[in-house]
C-alpha cells in the first residue's frame, strides 16, 4: 500500500466528506447497534455515517495524517486507530459484527489480500457480514501507468484490479458465503470518474 501517497493526500484532503454510496446502500443490511470495523477509513465518511446510526465503530486506516486528524474529535464513536489492515492482528482481538472494507482489498497484493480475508473471517461473529466494494479487472483504467506485478498497475497510486470469481473463491476458502455480488458501472461514481467495482455481501455461517 502507498503510506506516502495517502500521506501527502490526507495532508490536503481532510475535510468531512458526505457518506459514500455504498455506504448508503447496505446501511439497511446492518442490524440495530452493531459493532462495525471499518478497514481502510479514509477521511472518516463512511465510518461516522454508521456511526450517526447508532453503531459502535471501530477504523483504521494506515496514513497518520488522517487518523491524527480524525482523532481530535472529542466523540470517542467512531474510535480511530492507525493501523494497516495486515497490521490488525497485533492490535485488535476482538469480534465485530459487521466488517467494512471500501476500496481496500485494490491496495493490496495476492498474499495480503488472502491473509486480510483470513483475519476478517476470524474476528466475524457468527451471522456477521462482510461488505465490499472493490475496482473489478473490467474498469476503464485497468493497464494504465506502470505494471508492478500481475494486475496490479501504478498510476498517482497502485491498485490492483480485481477478478469477481478469484475474489469470491479466496472468500468462499475462507469459509464465507456469498450473500450477494455485483459488478458493474454506476455504483462509485466520483466527479467524472465511473468504475466498474464489484461488491460483495458475505456472510460468517
Amino acid at each position: 500500500m502507498d503510506k506516502n501517497y495517502w500521506n501527502n493526500y490526507y495532508s490536503k484532503n481532510n475535510k468531512p466528506q458526505e457518506p459514500s454510496s455504498f455506504a448508503k446502500n447496505i446501511a439497511n443490511l446492518i442490524p440495530a447497534k452493531s459493532k462495525i470495523m471499518e478497514l481502510g477509513c479514509g477521511t472518516g465518511r463512511d465510518s461516522n455515517y454508521f456511526a450517526s446510526k447508532g453503531h459502535i465503530v471501530f477504523a483504521c486506516d494506515q496514513s497518520e495524517v488522517i487518523i491524527e486528524n480524525l482523532s481530535k474529535s472529542d466523540s470517542n464513536n467512531p474510535y480511530f486507530l492507525k493501523s494497516s489492515v495486515n497490521q490488525l492482528s497485533k492490535k485488535i482481538n476482538d469480534k465485530f459484527d459487521i466488517m467494512y472494507a471500501r476500496f481496500v482489498l485494490h491496495a493490496l497484493d495476492e498474499i495480503e489480500s488472502k491473509e486480510a480475508i483470513g483475519w476478517i473471517f476470524s474476528n466475524l461473529k457468527t451471522n456477521g457480514l462482510f461488505l465490499s466494494e472493490s475496482r473489478s479487472i473490467k474498469d476503464s483504467i485497468f493497464g494504465d501507468g506502470d505494471k508492478v506485478n500481475n494486475r496490479i498497475y501504478k498510476t498517482t497510486h497502485q491498485r490492483r484490479f480485481l477478478k469477481k470469481n478469484e475474489i469470491l473463491k479466496d472468500l468462499e476458502n475462507a469459509g464465507f458465503v456469498i450473500d450477494d455480488v455485483v459488478e458493474s458501472k454506476g455504483l462509485a461514481i466520483y466527479k467524472d470518474s465511473d468504475p466498474v467495482v464489484i461488491r460483495i455481501i458475505a456472510r460468517k455461517p
